[in-house]
């Protein structure tokens, strides 16, 4: 699709917000979260805002909800830069939470159901939040020590009584309070393939760039209807926010729906989805049975992000999607806040996975060999990529709470992804700097896996890949030659008790071919 064919989704120009802000209007690019949202909702103040499997809110409706929880957080504390901690579900609940407490100047982080008492309680020692907040189906409040003097707050969410009046800056044009760019808007969390995961503290300034470009690339427009499939936790509010800044519905997908293809495929048809980003893995799973004609006949693109797109999944999708359809095969890169985007060639039998390079204008960046040299414009030369601000996280939460950076002295972050310089000065993607392989969004550090393996007794080699068809396999080599069954519910046992909690589950739910003794067997 070019971009002269998004005419015929707005009946005129008055019908859309200023999507280009980047390439229009830079004096005007707003400041905050909160003032790019506050510019759509009084804008289009009746058009439909979001939906989840409970209802939805129009654009008022939504920030009079958001300015509600706002009340709230301005009566808990005077302090500067509070943090909320939003125990979170998929629903409009968690979007007007993590809202409200950006019109009410403080931060915030998600957690999901994917965390247990533990790790959500490693989560409050390390952002220190002022109050935590429990959402419908968010996962359950952990057990706190009485004795810490910096006790949060807790609230339930739906226990804050309602208002019937609209914020003064939606109908009274009034300043939107809360926040400036450089002032932390999220704290998101890393996969946690490296030990317990990593809080990564993200400023309004660079949400606002990436969600311009965003815009920009992807064409959103006022009439589209976008699932947001990812959890609040990671890219949800992200992609929600995608369709705030552009006056479009965020449809917001029920967790785990996608396990069921069927269910999966009503739900978005019924909601009329035009824009679907999501995981090529979670495509594998919810495409394996559907027919094309099942899915909405409104969607007119798909956006592949969080991981490479192998080949086997990119058959599937190809014939299992309408040809008619936009593929876009996204990198992102989330400590980097970096898209590298590719239009998919329907008629080539093979996803690319070279990227045009990135707009310096935007987001600086340059390629690197293992000295140092910058290597961005050498033809066949390959390096690890590094991003400089504003394309970049503000830093990693330590364990006393603070925001440390983490670039070089040059102000370049090194994402430790590898890519090689083609002759037509594309970037292609070529993997990890270190073993790290990326699998179902998550980060994978294999010899994790292999430990987790060799922990078994009778265990004396273990191997760990991703086959061609994104099939997670683990090479086992074992010293016994019977019981091999009791073996392999050890090893699943094992992943559950030695991996990180964010993907230990998974690896249990996803089929792992199993090497003993050379014989293959299927763990489930």
């Amino acid at each position: 699709m070019k971009k002269t064919e998004i005419n015929r989704f707005a009946q005129n120009d008055a019908d859309r917000p200023a999507r280009k802000i980047s390439s229009a209007t830079k004096d005007c690019i707003a400041q905050s979260i909160q003032e790019l949202f506050a510019r759509t909702a009084t804008r289009f103040p009746d058009r439909e805002a979001v939906v989840d499997d409970q209802g939805s809110w129009s654009y008022r409706e939504l920030a009079r909800q958001a300015e509600l929880y706002a009340t709230h957080f301005r009566s808990l504390t005077s302090d500067p830069f509070p943090r909320a901690l939003i125990l979170a579900s998929q629903s409009r609940e968690t979007l007007a939470v993590a809202l409200g407490a950006l019109l009410s100047g403080w931060s915030f982080a998600c957690i999901d159901n994917s965390y247990t008492e533990s790790l959500i309680k490693g989560a409050i020692e390390r952002i220190r939040p002022a109050a935590i907040v429990h959402t419908r189906n968010g996962p359950p409040m952990p057990t706190l020590s009485q004795t810490q003097s910096d006790m949060p707050v807790y609230i339930t969410a739906s226990d804050i009584p309602a208002q019937d009046h609209a914020p003064g800056w939606l109908d009274n044009h009034q300043p939107v309070p809360g926040g400036s760019r450089t002032e932390i808007a999220q704290i998101t969390f890393t996969s946690g393939s490296t030990g317990f995961p990593k809080a990564v503290a993200i400023a309004h300034q660079d949400y606002v760039n990436l969600l311009e470009r965003w815009i920009d690339l992807y064409d959103i427009v006022p009439e589209d209807r976008i699932a947001v499939q990812s959890t609040f936790m990671y890219d949800g509010f992200l992609d929600a926010l995608v369709a705030a800044a552009a006056g479009a519905t965020a449809i917001i997908v029920p967790e785990g729906i996608y396990f069921d293809g069927d269910a999966w495929a009503k739900y978005l048809r019924g909601n009329r989805v035009t824009s679907l980003m999501a995981v090529p893995a979670a495509m594998q799973l919810a495409l394996g049975s559907l027919s094309p004609t099942s899915l909405p006949p409104r969607l007119r693109r798909l956006i592949l992000i969080g991981e490479a797109c192998s080949a086997h999944i990119y058959r599937l999708i190809d014939r299992k999607l309408p040809r008619n359809l936009r593929i876009h095969n996204s990198f992102g890169i989330s400590e980097a806040l970096l898209i590298m985007d590719s239009v998919v060639d329907r008629s080539h039998p093979v996803i690319t996975t070279s990227f045009p390079p990135p707009d310096r204008e935007n987001v600086p960046w340059k390629l690197v060999d293992d000295d140092g040299a910058d290597i961005s414009q050498k033809i066949g030369a390959t390096g690890s990529l590094l991003v400089a601000p504003p394309g970049i996280f503000t830093g990693y939460v330590g364990d006393d709470g603070t925001v440390s950076s983490h670039q070089n002295d040059q102000g370049y972050y090194d994402t430790r992804d590898l890519f090689r310089v083609l002759p037509d000065h594309s970037l292609k993607y070529l993997g990890r700097k270190d073993r790290r392989l990326k699998w179902a969004g998550y980060r994978i550090e294999p010899t994790e896996i292999e430990l987790a393996a060799l922990s078994v007794p009778g265990v004396i080699a273990a191997r760990c890949t991703i086959t061609s068809s994104n099939d997670l396999q683990c090479e086992v080599t074992c010293d016994k030659t019977e019981g091999s069954m009791l073996v392999i519910d050890q090893i699943k046992k094992a992943f559950t008790e030695f991996l990180p909690i964010s993907y230990s589950q998974e690896i249990r739910t996803i089929e792992t071919t199993v090497h003993i003794l050379s014989e293959l067997k299927k763990l489930r």
